[in-house]
């Protein structure tokens, strides 16, 4: 039977829990290693220029994609919820050889971050938070994901994605790459949505987010003793820095 990562003679793959889960390595294998995690609907694309300028400065980036997610494996019927994917990151430290690396993460995968540090300390040398979906209150979800969690909404979600929306959706999101940077990354991303389930995946990963985890989560902070960096946009609208 042809592998999913058959389909990708030219990216990497390390295997976890059965799934293909495509990474990107920057810098030296000798530097300090650091992971990267992307947030919901995202992937290794939104870390590309970071992870580029960190591997110059002499560290050991990868960054990977969550199952369902850019150019990894999208099973139907796979177990897509927050707890998931905290243990798919603590097992791709350990079969990538990464020694206590730094995470950094990004709006749902800073919350991912936050409680792979809690629940795998010994895992974990430093966290870098950016943007994240951290506390209950207050979430200004944006629209689009409010709608894809209603649950009579969620299952028929993957029929009306388009480019257009996805386009709109980056422009809101303030990225200033300046035009032909907002259309590069959005044709890479329809790619990786229009992959073998690719929708139903990303559609799978909102419905296996439970509000209720954060709020579990936050009491898990105070267990976390690494050195950690908070990081908020003057202009983040979705996760306010209060």
């Amino acid at each position: 039977m042809k592998r999913w990562r058959d389909r990708f003679p030219d990216k990497t793959f390390v295997q976890v829990g059965g799934l293909d889960l495509h990474y990107e390595r920057a810098g030296k294998r000798t530097g300090r290693p650091v992971l990267l995690v992307h947030g919901l609907g995202d992937s290794t694309l939104t870390w590309r220029g970071v992870a580029r300028l960190l591997g110059k400065a002499g560290f050991a980036v990868v960054s990977i994609d969550l199952r369902g997610s850019g150019y990894s494996e999208k099973p139907l019927g796979a177990d897509m919820t927050t707890h998931a994917l905290v243990e798919e990151l603590a097992n791709v430290i350990d079969l990538l050889d990464l020694d206590r690396p730094a995470v950094a993460g990004v709006s749902y995968g800073g919350l991912l971050a936050l409680l792979l540090a809690a629940r795998h300390p010994n895992k974990v040398g430093a966290l870098l938070v950016s943007n994240a979906l951290a506390y209950p209150e207050p979430i200004n979800l944006p629209l689009d994901l409010r709608l894809a969690r209603h649950p009579l909404l969620n299952g028929f979600g993957h029929w009306v994605m388009n480019r257009r929306a996805l386009e709109a959706t980056f422009r809101a999101w303030n990225f200033n790459e300046g035009y032909a940077g907002v259309v590069a990354r959005v044709d890479e991303h329809w790619r990786q949505l229009s992959l073998p389930n690719g929708k139903r995946a990303f559609m799978a990963l909102v419905r296996g987010f439970d509000e209720s985890v954060i709020a579990r989560g936050a009491a898990l902070y105070p267990m976390i003793r690494v050195p950690t960096l908070l990081l908020w946009g003057e202009r983040e609208k979705w996760f306010p820095r209060e």
